[in-house]
C-alpha cells in the first residue's frame, strides 16, 4: 500500500544552531490513488502562498524547538558542573528511546568531543562556544532567524504591512461616509418620501458593514505579518 511521510532534516551548523529541511514523501496506493496523511498537505502547498506555509511550519517547529534549547542547554551545564554526559543525565526507560540511543552510542564511538559541553557534533575547529541560554523573545524571533533571509517570507510581510494599512484607512472612510448617509437621513424633511429615508439608511448601514469587514481584514493582515516577526508558543496555553 502507499504511505505519506513527513521527513524532517535537521543538521547542526554550529553550538545552539541547526538547519531544518523538511518535505513530504509521498507513495501511491497501488490502485493509483493517494494515501491519506501528509499526502493531501502537499496538494495544498502547492496552491497556499508560501509565506502562509512558512507560518504553519514555525507553528509546527516552536513547539519541538522550545525543548530541545533547553534541553540542549541543561546537557552542557551538567557536563559543566559535574563532568556528566548523556549516559548519566538523561534517563530513557522506554522502547520508544532506543533510537536515541542507538543514536547517541553511535556518536559516542565515531564523533568529535568537545570539552566545553560534552558534544560529540564534529563542529568545524573554528565553530563558537555554545550561546547562553535564550529568552523566549530571542527563541521566538522569527524575523532574524528566517523571515529577513526568505523571499516570500520578506515580501509578505511588506506587503501585509501594506495591506493593513490600506485596509485600516478604508475602515475609517467608510465609517465616515456611513456616518454622513445617516446624519443626511436624519436631517431630511419629515415630509420627504419613506423609501428614499430607508435608502439612505439602508447605504449608510451597508457602508458600515463593509468599514466593520475592512477593519476585519486589516487585523487579520496585521495578525499575520506579527507571525511572520515573533511567533511565541507555550505548551502550558494549548491544553
Amino acid at each position: 500500500g502507499g504511505k505519506s511521510l513527513l521527513a524532517l532534516y535537521c543538521t547542526p551548523t554550529k553550538p545552539g544552531h541547526s538547519r531544518l529541511i523538511g518535505t513530504t514523501v509521498t507513495c501511491p496506493n497501488d490502485d493509483g490513488t493517494m494515501p491519506g496523511g501528509f499526502g493531501p498537505m502537499a496538494k495544498m502547498a502547492s496552491i497556499i502562498p508560501t509565506f502562509f506555509m512558512h507560518i504553519f511550519g514555525t507553528a509546527f517547529i516552536n513547539q519541538d524547538g522550545v525543548f530541545l534549547h533547553h534541553q540542549e542547554q541543561n546537557m552542557a551545564e551538567q557536563y559543566r558542573l559535574r563532568g556528566e554526559d548523556w549516559h548519566k543525565s538523561c534517563y530513557l526507560p522506554t522502547k520508544v528511546d532506543k533510537m536515541n540511543v542507538a543514536f547517541r552510542r553511535w556518536m559516542d564511538k565515531h564523533g568529535a568531543k568537545s570539552e566545553d559541553v560534552g558534544s560529540r557534533v564534529p563542529y568545524e575547529p573554528e565553530a563558537p562556544p555554545l550561546p547562553p541560554r535564550m529568552s523566549d523573545e530571542e527563541l521566538f524571533d522569527v524575523y532574524h532567524s528566517h523571515t529577513k533571509n526568505c523571499t516570500a517570507c520578506s515580501a509578505a510581510s511588506k506587503n501585509l504591512a501594506k495591506a493593513r494599512i490600506t485596509f485600516y484607512i478604508a475602515s475609517a472612510a467608510l465609517a465616515i461616509a456611513g456616518a454622513a448617509v445617516w446624519a443626511v437621513a436624519a436631517s431630511s424633511s419629515p415630509y420627504s418620501a419613506a423609501s428614499a429615508f430607508y435608502k439612505k439608511c439602508t447605504f449608510g448601514s451597508v457602508l458600515w458593514i463593509f468599514s466593520a469587514l475592512s477593519a476585519f481584514m486589516g487585523t487579520v493582515a496585521a495578525n499575520l505579518r506579527e507571525k511572520l516577526h515573533y511567533f511565541p508558543y507555550s505548551h502550558q496555553d494549548n491544553n
